[in-house]
């Protein structure tokens, strides 16, 4: 019999290890004051949005903006059965204030139920750069926001990242169809997987090979040169040294790309 309640209790672990698991915080909307400016961070909600001073920039941007029917009409109930959905945003962003509302707008088209999407306002403060107080986002790659994630019986099926590729509708259609989908800054996201599944060492042993291979693709010197960032503030040195290194070998004449490399293995000497 205790084998079998081992069995179980490995069991658990393991299907638990498979599946996101929303925040279970009980604190929703919490406001924090930087420099006489107001901002959300943690889990929050459209109640959140939708007061002063959030209010203001989410309801303009809702109410002119027009869902476009098409592209979602052949999603039924049964495809959002079995999704979840996460979003990162910084109530201090203007890509977040922009896209978010019409995120919610077009998850609205689809009677999407607000109980299946988690929502989570990270900083922008240099020593928690793209961070929530509870760290939902560790460990996600959220190195530009809006971040949108969705889950299908909780294995991470697409994201959205900053903006749509197409158009929101689109966007979320063809992922939720299963259709090819490469989302905006395709190299992060791929090193983001290297390191995830590979680990950091790996990324910085092939940081040569990884660089060849991206050169073409990176959409601009800022695309891993932000992930770093990122990564560094949130302590993964490491990680942000591999990163780092693979920009300095796509863009070797930009001078900040090497200074970049040079504070992260300052910084790690100093762990």
């Amino acid at each position: 019999m205790k084998k079998l309640y081992y069995s179980l209790f490995i069991f658990s672990l393991i299907a638990c290890s498979n599946t996101i698991v929303f925040s279970q915080s009980t604190s929703m909307n919490q406001e924090v004051e930087s420099n006489g400016h107001k901002k959300l961070l943690g889990p929050i909600n459209r109640q959140g949005l939708t007061k002063e001073p959030y209010s203001s920039w989410f309801n303009n941007s809702s109410e002119n903006y027009t869902v476009k029917e098409d592209p979602l009409k052949d999603i039924n109930a049964k495809d959002l059965k079995d999704l979840k959905i996460q979003a990162f945003m910084g109530t201090w962003c203007g890509d977040s204030k922009r896209g978010i509302p019409k995120f919610y707008k077009t998850l609205d088209a689809l009677n999407f139920p607000e109980g299946k999407l988690e929502v989570i306002a990270v900083d922008n403060g240099p020593t928690a750069y793209k961070q929530s107080p509870s760290h939902e986002e560790d460990g996600l790659g959220i190195h530009r926001v809006p971040m949108i994630i969705i889950y299908k019986k909780g294995k991470e099926i697409g994201r959205i990242a900053e903006s749509p590729v197409k158009s929101w509708e689109e966007d979320i259609a063809t992922i939720i169809k299963g259709g090819s989908y490469n989302p905006n800054y395709k190299v992060a996201y791929e090193i983001y997987l290297s390191l995830k599944k590979k680990g950091a060492k790996w990324v910085e042993k092939k940081a040569s090979t990884l660089a060849e291979k991206y050169k073409e693709e990176v959409e601009s010197r800022y695309e891993l040169n932000t992930y770093g960032r990122v990564l560094l503030a949130d302590g993964k040195t490491e990680e942000a040294i591999a990163v780092y290194k693979v920009n300095s070998l796509i863009f070797p004449d930009w001078p900040e790309a090497s200074k970049q490399l040079e504070r992260a293995y300052e910084k790690s000497s100093k762990n």
